[in-house]
């Protein structure tokens, strides 16, 4: 699926996304509302963690290739896009000591709109990895299959298996052998000989 710098990419993405998760945990907030935008957030970090895992995991193995559907490039974007919900949601000015219980309340900084807009970004995300699994697991198994087709030797594009063998049997199709040398040799024969037949009749070795 990934190469190894893919692969590494695709595991910081994921180191990066359990931390938030972990900073979500930390809040304790009175915002009303706040705890069900919390949960539907870490439900969909959740649900990104699960499809990149399954990236990574198909990036094992012998038989690992990169992927031909997923690029750095959304691997990095994915990657600076957590950054900046990890960085948000880090503690910092928004954070006061609860009167009489001597414990850190962090204010949860986002707004329920503002809650969507990560969800969408999420799922976003989350949709790109899946659909380049979902491809590249089906161009696997395809490949797997095609690899365990039989082959008729000597019968591949170009080969030259037979190339020194004479092209037809001897004493067979000698009308029509005669026929195409005689056009030929015509001067004033047509420009085309139309050779037609139903497959598998032999045009081609007489061509």
């Amino acid at each position: 699926m990934a190469g190894l710098g893919e692969a590494a990419s695709v595991i910081a993405v994921i180191q990066i996304s359990k931390e938030i998760l972990f900073l979500c945990g930390k809040y304790y907030s009175e915002i009303k509302g706040a705890e069900r935008d919390r949960e539907r957030l870490c439900n969909e970090v959740t649900a990104l963690i699960a499809v990149l895992e399954k990236v990574q995991e198909s990036a094992k193995g012998p038989r690992a290739t990169r992927s031909s559907t997923l690029d750095d490039e959304q691997v990095k974007k994915c990657s600076s896009e957590l950054e900046e919900l990890r960085e948000v949601l880090k503690p910092g000015g928004k954070r006061r000591i609860m009167q009489g219980l001597g414990l850190l309340d962090f204010m949860w900084p986002f707004t329920t709109k503002g809650v969507e807009k990560k969800i969408e970004m999420l799922d976003r995300h989350k949709t790109t990895f899946n659909l380049a699994l979902t491809i590249d697991i089906k161009a696997g198994i395809e490949k797997q299959y095609l690899a365990m087709l039989p082959n008729a030797v000597g019968a591949a594009f170009n080969s030259y298996r037979l190339q020194h063998e004479p092209p037809c049997l001897p004493d067979t199709r000698v009308d029509l052998l005669k026929q195409v040398i005689e056009w030929s040799a015509d001067p004033r024969g047509k420009c085309i000989f139309w050779l037609s037949g139903m497959a598998g009749t032999g045009k081609s070795t007489i061509a």
